[in-house]
């Protein structure tokens, strides 16, 4: 592509053993490739005016940030920039989308284009394209970044899985899941359930950089007024760790006594494709508040591990869900109570009147 762009335009040399074009006035541009995201560490630490990244989304964003320490220049009124390919799918689509797609980053533009917009496309890949089949086939030549190949929760509908906010009945209990992290962000979760034993998720907690005191503060803050049949947690922050306080032993100073969950992450996906499936005859048992950005944002966009398709690839940003699979993995299919009769109603009402006038005659 490079030689039928310059060719006949600009004198430069190629120096093929190095991989480097070399122009007249001293500039060079150094082409290299990655197999996945550690080939990338060969080109970290090298200054660079300008990058330019193919396949965006098969990188982690850590390891961007990383290539993005090696964009800077010496050069006065020149402006270091990234330029960059991608197409939906891959390790990085998550925060590819947020950045882009999303306009996360006021610093990013987007231009789209579907391979009809390339010229230099040869009949035989066109082909190719046009007749990939499934979800892959529509986010490659459509660019539809709401479909994934690979995704790892495929029962994932937003019209069958995210409702309205509503008042949560008092009988309802309640619960909460959480996943710690400080580098890597803290997710909590609150979860009720309905008389049918149909799971809400009401209210979500996610933070990166908080240490465990303010996250501490932060759930006691949300939670307040409400109590909870258990809270549960990553079983790792019950770990030792040197002379000091466990992560857990943090949270109970704080007032959160949090249970371990279970480390049988296999078992912990399954409940969780238990009660997000549904059919035409079947409600999923599980449901999210629309207030739920992350988890709503997170979970569909999470795929296979390719050497262990029954799990999750960890690079994805699987907070959300650790906290939904602890949850779940504790629930063993408990029910709610059940609604009272309107006869029930009535003897209570009739319960509450008559202790009502023995106190006020005392």
């Amino acid at each position: 592509v490079i030689n039928k762009l310059l060719a006949g335009k600009i004198d430069y040399k190629y120096n093929k053993n190095k991989n480097i074009l070399q122009f007249p006035n001293g500039s060079k541009i150094v082409l290299g490739g990655f197999k996945d995201s550690r080939d990338i560490d060969k080109y970290i630490g090298i200054e660079y005016d300008l990058m330019a990244l193919e396949e965006l989304t098969q990188l982690t964003e850590e390891k961007v940030l990383q290539l993005k320490g090696s964009l800077r220049t010496s050069k006065e009124n020149w402006k270091p920039r990234i330029y960059c390919s991608f197409n939906p799918g891959g390790i990085g689509m998550q925060w590819v989308k947020r950045k882009f797609i999303l306009k996360e980053d006021k610093n990013c533009f987007f231009i789209p284009a579907t391979y009809k917009d390339n010229p230099f496309l040869n009949k035989e890949y066109i082909e190719y394209l046009e007749s990939l089949p499934g979800s892959l086939g529509k986010a490659w030549r459509e660019g539809d970044w709401d479909i994934l190949e690979g995704q790892f929760f495929n029962e994932w509908r937003v019209e069958k899985h995210v409702c309205e906010p509503f008042p949560i009945p008092v009988s309802w209990p309640r619960f909460r899941g959480y996943d710690h992290g400080r580098e890597n962000p803290a997710c909590c979760l609150w979860f009720t359930l309905d008389y049918n034993g149909r799971v809400y998720c009401y209210r979500e907690l996610y933070v990166q950089g908080w240490n465990a005191d303010q996250i501490a503060r932060e759930i006691n803050r949300l939670s307040e007024g409400e109590s909870y049949v258990y809270s549960v947690a990553d079983p790792s922050i019950f770990a030792k760790m040197g002379h000091g306080e466990t992560i857990a032993e943090v949270f109970a100073r704080n007032g959160i006594a949090f249970v371990p969950a279970s480390n049988r992450r296999i078992d912990g996906w399954n409940t969780v494709h238990q009660y997000l499936y549904w059919d035409e005859s079947t409600l999923p048992k599980i449901m999210f508040f629309k207030t739920c950005l992350n988890t709503i944002r997170t979970i569909p966009m999470l795929i296979h591990d390719e050497k262990k398709p029954e799990d999750l690839d960890t690079r994805g940003e699987d907070h959300c869900a650790d906290a939904l699979r602890y949850f779940l993995q504790t629930l063993r299919e408990r029910k709610g109570p059940k609604p009272l009769t309107e006869v029930e109603r009535k003897l209570l009402a009739m319960k509450r009147e008559s202790l009502a006038e023995k106190l006020d005659k005392l």
